[in-house]
Order: C-alpha cells, then structure tokens, then sequence
C-alpha cells in the first residue's frame, strides 16, 4: 500500500531550510589551531555542507503520462519517473502556489501519481486536457522552486561556513604573532596538505586522565602532562619578562587571557576563565571530557599575605584550597605577577610565604628559580594531598 501526500505542498521546506545554523560554528570551535590553519577554507566548507546537503531529486518532469484507473475507483493520475530522494517530493517551497495535489510514490518502480483533482461526475476529454496540463505545470514550477530554496539554503551554509573559518584562522595567525612578538616559540605546520582529515585530524597533545586507583582517588593528570603545562605558563610569563613595556597597562586579568590563549592553543582540552567550580570562580580551568585537571589562581604580588593570608584577607592559596578544588582536582598552581622593584628580593621571601600556610605540607622541588613545587594539605582531609606550583614573574617596567 502506498502512502498519500500532498506533492510539494506537505512539509514546509523551512523546516529543512531555516534550522539554526550551528554546526559550522560548532566545528571551528572543537577544531584545533593545526587543524584551521592546515585546512583551506574551501574543504572547510565542503565538510559543514555535507550535514546539511539533501541527496538530490531528479523528477521527469517533462514526460508524465496519464493513467485511468480501468475499475473507476481512484481518479486520473500524472505519472512521473523520479530518481533519487523521494522526501523532497514532500516540501512545500517558498514561494509555493496555494493549491496542493494529492499523489502517491511506488518506490519499487520509481514513479509518483499526482492525481486530478476529485470529481463526481467524471471528465470531459477537455477536462482531462486542462488538468493535465494544469497538474504538469504545477509539478514543474513547485519543483524547480523547491530546488532553488536548496540552493539558496546551501550557499548560506557556505558564506557562513567560509567567514567563520576565516576569522578563526585570522585570530589565531595574530595570536601567533603576538606571542612570537614575546619570543615565545610557536610551531609552525606548513608541511601539513591542506585538507581536513575528518578521520585522523591533527591535534593539539591529548590529555589523559590517569586512572583511578587506591592512590589516586579522583581523576587526574600524569606528572608529565601536569609539568608541560606548567612549563607552558612559565614561558608565557618570561614572555612578559623579556618586553615589560609592551604590557604595561596590562592588570591581572590581561596576564591571565594570554595565558588561556595560549594553554586552549597547545593542550588538548577546554581552557576556560573565570569559570564556576565548587564554591568560586577559577581565574584559569583546564578540563577534559567534562573532569578538571588543571585549576590556577592568577594574582598580583602585593607581599607575603598574598600567599600565606587567609581567604578573605585575599591569600590566593586559601582561595585556590577552599574554594576551588573540589576532592577530585589533584593539580593547581598560583601564579604571580610582580610589578615591584627588587625583585629577587621577593624571590626569597616567597617560600617563606608559602610555608607559613597552615596547610602548606612541604616543598617537593624548586624546579626554577621562579618555580616552586609543593604539597598542600585539604582543608578538612589531610590525606588527600593536592600538588600546587607557585610561579612569579617579574614585570615591572623601569620609571
């Protein structure tokens, strides 16, 4: 048995047509920065418009053929060959003719029936003239239109597909400059073909969560993953060290939007700031599939209290232990801007400082002179142990 609708004029071709157009900005988004700069904004394209391009519709539109049913039960029909996506025989296109057919498709023998319209008295043969030619002209003009409304549709998707890979491309190209301008070293990837490998895509390091274990009571990330991204912080703040001047207006939250650009560029992951977790907002949060691994407090050096001080005294540890860290989050940092003269001076008071937190439960490794190692108690859970990098950057500028 064969299903009854109305040809072009059942399903609103909006329904296909004005869907939000999010995909081409979600996929630049989960993109890596290789990935938009190794990839043309021609195959870019092609890849949004796959998901949303319907498989074509070829309708004979020319050559129907009148059939009569011979038991006098169903009405004369317009039988047309089609090919291909017979949904689209469904839409009804914009502008559409008010008046709407009823037909059937036999997908076995590829044709559709547009029957005339229903009479009790039978046709004339003049009757039978007119509606066919009515009919034929009908199916034609709804067709090309519907195919027009495809084609408007598809180069939307295009444009918007082409500017936002664009855009995307420009703002990391800039990016790139402006942290070669801090003598900070990007990796270039002209060798890669400019084709987006939907299969295999080029990526950024993949961080992985460590597995759960007596030892390790939540997600986490591996030692060496853990000191790569410290080491990535570290050289953005020499960055800032090697050219003060260029970032003198620059407060807290300008040092921090570096850094974030900087960790989303060469990490695998979300890197996010002033971002909800436990009871505050983290300046910086590094995420994996939905877990934290990596949570840092940003802070302008303003003495000792700013690491031994308690929360509300503006201690960026409390904050970072109290909080921010939830059981789960095994690694954090506190990183420091100093504006200050003598700044090796500040140096060494910064262990003190750091020691002199009650939950401070010692120094595991001065990697740095500017990078300190150390292990925090929790509040309220001492066996469970959090590693915290402090980091300090000098960049202050010469009166």
């Amino acid at each position: 048995m064969m299903n009854t609708f109305f040809i072009f004029n059942d399903d609103p071709i909006s329904n296909v047509t004005q869907r939000p157009h999010q995909k081409a900005r979600r996929t630049v988004e989960d993109l890596s920065s290789d990935d938009i700069l190794a990839t043309s904004s021609d195959d870019f394209v092609d890849y949004v418009v796959q998901d949303y391009e319907l498989d074509p519709l070829n309708l004979d539109v020319d050559n129907p053929q009148v059939t009569i049913d011979d038991w006098g039960d169903e009405e004369p029909a317009l039988r047309f060959q089609y090919a291909g996506n017979k949904q689209i025989l469904q839409y009804k296109p914009s502008p559409s003719r008010r008046s709407g057919y009823r037909a059937e498709v036999n997908e076995e023998e590829n044709y559709v029936d547009v029957y005339f319209p229903r009479r009790n008295d039978g046709y004339s043969d003049n009757e039978l003239q007119k509606f066919q030619e009515q009919l034929k002209d009908y199916v034609k003009t709804q067709y090309r239109q519907v195919n027009n409304n495809l084609d408007e549709f598809y180069d939307e998707i295009r444009e918007e597909a082409k500017s936002l890979h664009e855009e995307k491309k420009e703002k990391i190209q800039q990016q790139q400059q402006r942290f070669q301008a801090l003598g900070i070293d990007v990796v270039r990837r002209d060798d890669i073909d400019e084709t987006l490998k939907i299969d295999e895509p080029q990526r950024r390091k993949e961080i992985t969560i460590d597995d759960i274990s007596k030892e390790q009571l939540g997600p986490g990330i591996s030692d060496d993953i853990y000191y790569e991204i410290i080491e990535a912080v570290d050289a953005v703040g020499h960055g800032f060290e090697k050219s003060p001047e260029t970032y003198s207006d620059f407060g807290e939250e300008d040092y921090r939007n570096v850094m974030l650009t900087f960790l989303e560029m060469n990490f695998e992951g979300s890197a996010t700031g002033e971002t909800f977790n436990k009871d505050g907002k983290s300046d910086i949060l590094l995420r994996n599939d939905g877990d934290n691994i990596f949570i840092a407090e940003c802070g302008m050096w303003g003495g000792p209290q700013t690491l031994s001080g308690a929360d509300e005294e503006g201690g960026k540890i409390s904050q970072l232990l109290e909080r921010y860290l939830t059981w789960r989050d095994t690694k954090a940092a506190v990183i420091l801007f100093v504006d200050r003269d003598s700044f090796s001076s500040i140096l060494e008071k910064i262990p003190d400082a750091v020691e002199e937190h009650p939950l401070c439960a010692g120094l595991k490794d001065k990697k740095q002179n500017n990078w300190w190692q150390y292990s925090f108690d929790r509040p309220n859970d001492g066996g469970n142990q959090v590693d915290v990098a402090i980091l300090a950057f000098n960049v202050a500028t010469e009166d």
